[in-house]
């Protein structure tokens, strides 16, 4: 019975770990630059923006993008990172500050 569970949680590992890195790679995909690229300032504020959240570890970034990129509530963000609600809140809680942090307060 050990050996069983021992397997499922590995398995269950492993879904979760290429579930959120699936995610992180569709994030990914959408940033790629359009063809009618925005002019002078807001392309640099652009690059401000990817730059700071570059910074953030892949969860808390994941998580900030759902939750604020693609406008995603805190339960559907949670059930697309597959983490609880308190964690999501967290990560995007620490995310936006440390992306506050880069960006200025002005951000």
């Amino acid at each position: 019975a050990f050996w069983w569970y021992l397997r499922r949680t590995l398995v269950n590992l492993a879904n979760s770990h290429f579930r959120r890195r699936r995610v992180e790679r569709a994030w990914l995909e959408r940033q790629r630059p359009e063809p009618a690229a925005p002019a002078g300032a807001d392309l640099e504020e652009r690059e401000r923006v990817v730059a700071a959240l570059m910074t953030l570890r892949p969860e808390q970034r994941a998580a900030v993008v759902l939750r604020y990129f693609e406008d995603l509530s805190e339960a559907d963000t949670a059930e697309a990172l597959g983490r609880p609600i308190g964690t999501v809140k967290s990560m995007v809680s620490r995310g936006m500050g440390r992306l506050r942090e880069e960006l200025g307060e002005d951000a």
